[in-house]
């Protein structure tokens, strides 16, 4: 059931007074362009600023005579530099909105996104249809500034060059808010579109433009259908940003780590960004979906006055399968757009597969180098514990021999040529000197090791405290 004005204003009133005073969504001045189909004749006017937009709301028209526009659509470009800007003054739009009666829930999704709706008015007493009005978005993503080079793509030793082409200057992403109202009494058709790309602005004019702007009397919901039909274009022309790239990822099969890595990387920004643009088609399909059902409204209340003659004289038709088709275009795109997002997946998980294959790879490698140098260190346990054995065996032996071999000890033969062991009165200077020798050598060593081990332990100390505060841990 329809939300009649008076609570939309209770239940949106205070959220619209703040947007309307929020300096973030309007500009310090106004560049509208209006579109009239007056007549038989329908054309864009120059862009107006602030003064000459006022002064063309209030005298209603280009040239007066507001009964004489069948058609008045007001372009409101947006800033190219933020997304949510529009280019117009927050006073300008007060004025565009309280003169044609907006709904206060159409000026809420310029804070939000919001999902497409309508409202019908009746009269007070005759409870007739008088006014029918809604409002949807349409998502529209910004194009690179350069074309793709397929040259340059073709050269795979730079991985994340298609990347950067393909997406990163191209995801960028503004949303269009249109806000449509139709007097059922004088069939006249007010739309309001916020963000409208330029591009489909000009061709909005090339197409109905002059005498085929006589088309919105039979056709109320024409400009809507154009609208989506050059969104559905748009998109599949975007979509078609991501093939090129998402191919060159699947033929690049380097064999190192490193581009393997970068590779995976490359596949999984792929994933995020095409799942992110996924999402407009959900937009895209609810605003289609919303004309379906306001076309099948129109028809039925037109047709319906125009039998109790309150209606103007033309009668509404329209092909109902139009949006049909317009429906199954952005089910494809939704389905290439989850063909791609699965292809993604599979670069994604195929890198990371291989990438944890070489860990593995270099985990077995450093393994074997391990159990060699494990086998090295015992090979060299084994020859130093046979070198003291060969030390123990012999020492003693030496030993006997130094000590038997100085002068203190004499075995000359006597006059008979029998050997005698005589000993030196003096053989405690050898002891002396030796233990003296001994102990002073000792204690040399035990200072120069004790220092040695101080100095290490300052210098990695050092080391450590300048590479934390250099950033180099």
């Amino acid at each position: 059931m329809p939300v009649p004005p008076l609570v939309d204003g209770v239940l949106c009133g205070t959220e619209c007074r703040e947007i309307l005073e929020n300096g973030h969504y309007f500009y310090n001045a106004s560049q509208i362009e209006v579109f009239e189909a007056r007549g038989a004749r329908g054309k864009l006017l120059p862009p107006l600023n602030d003064e000459a937009f006022q002064n063309y709301l209030s005298n209603e028209g280009s040239q007066g005579r507001a009964s004489e526009i069948t058609c008045q659509i007001f372009f409101v470009k947006g800033i190219t530099a933020s997304s949510d800007k529009l280019h117009i003054t927050a006073d300008a739009f007060k004025n565009l909105c309280r003169l044609h009666s907006v709904s206060p829930r159409f000026i809420t999704g310029l804070h939000r996104q919001e999902m497409p709706a309508s409202y019908v008015s009746y009269e007070h007493d005759s409870q007739t249809a008088n006014r029918h009005e809604m409002w949807y978005s349409l998502i529209s993503r910004i194009r690179r500034e350069h074309p793709l080079d397929i040259s340059v793509c073709n050269d795979l030793g730079n991985s994340k060059l298609p990347i950067d082409y393909a997406s990163k200057g191209v995801i960028d992403w503004s949303r269009m808010h249109v806000w449509a109202c139709r007097d059922l009494n004088h069939g006249k058709i007010t739309i309001i579109a916020l963000r409208c790309p330029q591009e489909i602005t000009q061709s909005f004019v090339q197409e109905f433009g002059g005498a085929a702007s006589t088309v919105f009397g039979q056709y109320p919901i024409a400009a809507h259908a154009f609208f989506i039909d050059r969104f559905l274009i748009s998109s599949y022309d975007f979509l078609g940003e991501f093939s090129i790239p998402m191919f060159n990822l699947e033929k690049n099969k380097s064999g190192e780590m490193k581009d393997i890595t970068t590779r995976s990387q490359d596949f999984l920004q792929l994933n995020r960004e095409i799942s992110q643009v996924a999402t407009d088609y959900v937009i895209l399909q609810a605003s289609i979906k919303l004309l379906k059902a306001e076309h099948l409204r129109l028809k039925h209340l037109c047709n319906g006055l125009r039998q109790e003659g309150t209606a103007s004289d033309t009668r509404y038709c329209f092909n109902e399968e139009i949006f049909e088709f317009y429906l199954s275009q952005s089910q494809m795109l939704q389905t290439y757009s989850t063909l791609y997002v699965q292809r993604a997946n599979i670069g994604t998980n195929e890198g990371f597969a291989l990438a944890n294959q070489r860990d593995a790879e270099l985990g077995l490698q450093v393994a074997s180098m391990s159990a060699l140098i494990t086998r090295a260190g015992y090979e060299d346990g084994s020859a130093l514990k046979a070198i003291q054995v060969l030390g123990a065996v012999y020492l003693p032996i030496s030993l006997a021999a130094s000590i038997f071999g100085m002068g203190f000890f004499n075995t000359s033969p006597n006059n008979q040529g029998q050997g005698i062991l005589v000993v030196s009165s003096h053989w405690w200077e050898f002891i002396l000197l030796a233990v003296a020798l001994t102990t002073v050598t000792v204690g040399i060593m035990l200072v120069v090791f004790r220092n040695s081990k101080k100095s290490v332990a300052t210098i990695n100390v050092e080391s450590a405290r300048r590479q934390v505060f250099s950033g180099e841990v």
